[in-house]
């Protein structure tokens, strides 16, 4: 099969374990012009990473819902100086090698999307993304990330426009006074936390000192209507505000997002709706405002 497709630019090899166990992955280093390679879903473990050093063609891998547990070395990548999207999803990977780890993939300058959802990491994680400068996209979803959050662990990535930290136990993000990091990021996810468990307040006021942010998804936080009413003037370049499922005093968002000029979308479904509409002023928002409850 190999020698039949060394010119394969795309490979999907999903619930293919078996085959490329017998096979011997260290064959796969022949694929010269192997671009896109997906692995998702079979049984490899964390001596994957030492078969994929030669593939050095590689942009895309994929290594969503192995078995990758525990302490990861993942020094076989560093070869990989094509690669521009790496995902690790759905393993139970808990931390990465330092400064054999992911502080080494600073010679991986083209990767722009990395994701390590449903896994097991800690606030520590963020140590490890040293040097990864070129990322665009960080998905952290649903691993095991709580209390207070330092954003200022993300200096580095300065051209970081996504970021998503939905579904863990961040109660609080801490943003430092004249923090200059960040200036790229356009769209935060902070859904299924606990941010407005102790004083969501404070998280608001750091969130609005991101100066591109124009998308932030807050669904399932419990904001109480007062919190936003103090705190959400800072926002004056957000056009998407998702606000599902959560406790909101109608009227004191209304008057909160009175001087959101640039809002374009406000989603409140399935929402807990208290307060009157009358009485709120005009509405200075985008003439494509458009609010969506259900």
């Amino acid at each position: 099969m190999i020698q039949d497709q060394l010119d394969l630019a795309r490979l999907q090899a999903s619930n293919g374990f078996e085959y490329y166990q017998k096979l011997g992955l260290e064959r796969l280093s022949r694929l010269n012009n192997l671009k896109f390679f997906h692995l998702d879903y079979n049984s490899f473990n964390n001596s994957i990473f030492s078969s994929l050093g030669g593939l050095s063609s590689l942009r895309h891998l994929s290594l969503f819902g192995n078995r990758l547990n525990g302490t990861i070395d993942i020094k076989g990548l560093e070869s990989l100086s094509n690669l521009e999207e790496l995902d690790m999803s759905g393993n139970a990977i808990d931390n990465l090698v330092v400064p054999k780890g992911l502080e080494r993939l600073s010679r991986l300058n083209n990767l722009k999307f990395l994701h390590l959802d449903y896994n097991c990491f800690n606030n520590s994680i963020f140590s490890s993304l040293v040097g990864l400068s070129s990322l665009k996209r960080l998905s952290l979803a649903s691993n095991e990330l709580n209390g207070s959050i330092d954003i200022e662990g993300l200096n580095s990535l300065s051209n970081l426009e996504e970021l998503d930290m939905s579904n863990n136990a961040i109660d609080n993000l801490v943003v430092p006074k004249d923090f200059r990091g960040l200036r790229k990021l356009n769209t935060l996810r902070l859904g299924r936390t606990e941010i407005a468990m102790i004083d969501g307040s404070k998280v608001l006021q750091s969130i609005g000192s991101l100066p591109s942010l124009k998308t932030l998804y807050l669904s399932y936080t419990n904001f109480k209507g007062t919190v936003v009413n103090q705190k959400l003037h800072n926002f004056t370049n957000l056009e998407e505000l998702i606000l599902d499922e959560s406790d909101l005093h109608v009227s004191q968002l209304l008057q909160s997002i009175a001087s959101f000029t640039s809002l374009k979308y406000l989603s409140m479904q399935d929402s807990v709706l208290k307060g009157a509409l009358h009485g709120q002023g005009k509405l200075r928002v985008s003439k494509a405002f458009v609010i969506l409850i259900r």
